[in-house]
């Protein structure tokens, strides 16, 4: 069988909400990404987001580090999934929140990660990454997934297009990324 390689290499990302106190300390790099053999290889064997994140009266740990799980990040290898890196400062993002039907906001978070290595857009290679994210506090479940854009400027075109191509039917929220510092 032959491999069909990727447009640009991911790499996916685990993040935690314990290991440390500054955000990069949380950070685990788990797999590079760069054909799509080895994109369905890992979503086919990792947990799912159902599995790991907290359903308001669990919290969830992994079993190696005892510690908790926050997020999966799908990002451009040349991109970390954070803030301050250069092709995300002058960015932004968009995101939408679910506080009920993990499942199915998970397999949407699959399908917008397919739909991104589909390429077919231009506008598409000024998305960063993808992220899914466990917000829930205590019994306060909530979920987002965000789509971390490199450029504000096309904030109203990559608008359009995520609502029409990645099939989100859930209200778009903005976060510039200019004045947002984390302790990394």
């Amino acid at each position: 069988m032959e491999t069909v390689q990727l447009h640009d290499t991911y790499i996916l990302y685990l993040h935690y909400k314990d290991l440390g106190t500054c955000y990069n300390d949380n950070i685990e790099e788990l797999i590079e990404i760069s054909d799509i053999v080895t994109f369905w290889r890992t979503f086919n064997n990792i947990p799912t987001a159902v599995e790991i994140f907290s359903d308001g009266y669990t919290t969830k740990k992994m079993k190696r580090n005892n510690a908790t799980p926050c997020a999966y990040s799908f990002f451009r290898k040349s991109v970390q999934p954070c803030w301050e890196d250069l092709s995300n400062c002058n960015g932004f993002e968009y995101s939408v929140k679910c506080s009920k039907y993990l499942e199915s906001f998970s397999n949407l978070f699959i399908n917008i990660i397919l739909e991104l290595l589909t390429e077919k857009n231009e506008y598409y290679k000024y998305i960063n990454g993808i992220r899914i994210v466990d917000c829930t506090k205590n019994n306060s479940v909530m979920y987002r997934i965000e789509f971390w854009i490199s450029d504000e400027r096309i904030r109203s075109e990559i608008e359009i297009i995520i609502k029409q191509n990645f099939n989100i039917n859930y209200r778009l929220m903005y976060k510039s990324h200019k004045n947002v510092k984390e302790t990394v």
